[in-house]
Parts: C-alpha cells; sequence; structure tokens
C-alpha cells in the first residue's frame, strides 16, 4: 500500500474525513506534511501535538476576525450611502441629452 492509503486508512479508523487532512497539511505549510508522517508512525504521540496547534490556529483565526470585523464594518458604513445610489450616473447621462 502507498502511503496515502495508508494515511486514508488511519483517518477512516480516527474518524476523519480528507478535508481534516488538507487542513493539516495547510496549516503548518511544508511542516504539514511531516505532521502527516508522524501522525501515521504513531498517533498518540502526534495527536495531542496535533490539537494543540490546531487550537493556537484557532484562537489566533478568531482574534484576528474580531480586528477585522471593526475594520469592515467602518467600510460597510461608508459604502452604504454610495450602494443607494447606484443608478445616478446613468441618469444623469440621460438627462443631458
Amino acid at each position: 500500500m502507498n502511503y496515502y492509503s495508508d494515511l486514508f486508512d488511519l483517518f477512516q479508523l480516527l474518524g476523519m474525513a480528507a478535508i481534516n487532512l488538507r487542513c493539516i497539511k495547510r496549516i503548518d505549510g511544508h511542516h504539514g506534511l511531516d505532521m502527516l508522517d508522524s501522525l501515521r508512525k504513531d498517533p498518540a504521540v502526534a495527536l495531542p501535538v496535533i490539537l494543540t496547534r490546531l487550537q493556537q490556529k484557532l484562537e489566533e483565526w478568531r482574534e484576528d476576525r474580531a480586528k477585522k470585523k471593526k475594520v469592515w464594518a467602518e467600510v460597510n458604513a461608508q459604502n452604504y450611502h454610495k450602494s443607494l445610489n447606484h443608478r445616478s450616473f446613468g441618469l444623469s447621462n440621460t438627462t443631458k441629452k
């Protein structure tokens, strides 16, 4: 059997989907494959490490999202009145003729 089929069998045994595999690879970049390799070799040691890393990234993303929510609210408030005036350009051209 090859590497990916072994990983797939392991993830099926753990109840994890392929999307979990991609998330682990994506979070740590080129180290993600090393993490998956260690997960295949010794899941009892690798799972707690991977879980804490995923929890750290989740908390980091929540903080970033909270910061960006403020900026998004300001941008939406600024653009709201502009969005109400979406026909003004076309109307001004027809009134000049």
